[in-house]
């Protein structure tokens, strides 16, 4: 399983994630955020969500050069280059949760002098809808590989839109979170990311085996 993770990370390294595009994206942010005075965690939701979107190019370059037919040939079990690959999707949120620290750090901190505590909130924060993300993102991707994102991001969006528009849920969530304290709502994070991980990977697992005996 670990070939298979370091052969995601190098594709991924070679085609987007080199430090000179990273650098030059957090310095822009920096930019703009000084010059617009704008939310911060849009922009850093902003830079988890970008470098999620980039696992794409993974399904896409698997079944364009015909690597699942290989590791098939191999006799690799299923389930290792499924958590091969939800593996690097957790790396990749890792990496981009320090991305997003750094940006905090160097612009807004710098900027704003916002404290050390805020700072680590917003990173949590955005760390934590990164790996929601991802994990909903990844079905959809095993199911309709390079429409996958598309339509993941529509159902997302729809979902997201329906429960604002037509229900409190924002008013209810602020309420539930204010009767726990921080490390309370850490582990309620942990509780629900665990979940979305054992559904998520039920759900692609069996779109994996049923596309692949079809």
């Amino acid at each position: 399983m670990v070939g298979l993770i370091r052969k995601d990370l190098n594709q991924l390294k070679y085609n987007w994630f080199k430090w000179y595009i990273i650098s030059l994206g957090i310095f822009s942010l920096i930019l703009i955020n000084y010059y617009l005075k704008t939310n911060s965690v849009i922009y850093i939701t902003f830079i988890s969500l970008l470098m999620i979107n980039n696992i794409q190019s993974l399904f896409i370059k698997d079944t364009s050069n015909g690597w699942l037919k290989w590791i098939q040939s191999l006799g690799i079990k299923s389930t290792v280059v499924i958590c091969a690959r939800y593996a690097t999707l957790l790396l990749v949120c890792n990496f981009s949760a320090i991305i997003s620290l750094l940006y905090m750090l160097i612009g807004i901190k710098w900027l704003y002098g916002m404290s050390m505590q805020n700072i680590y909130i917003i990173c949590g924060s955005a760390f934590f809808i990164s790996i929601i993300y991802g994990l909903i993102v990844l079905p959809f991707l095993y199911a309709f590989e390079q429409n996958g994102l598309t339509i993941a991001v529509i159902a997302i969006f729809g979902v997201c839109f329906c429960l604002i528009k037509f229900t409190k849920i924002t008013v209810e969530l602020s309420r539930f979170f204010k009767n726990f304290s921080t490390s309370e709502i850490i582990s309620i994070a942990v509780i629900i990311i665990i979940i979305f991980l054992l559904i998520s990977y039920f759900v692609s697992y069996n779109i994996y085996i049923y596309k692949n005996r079809a």
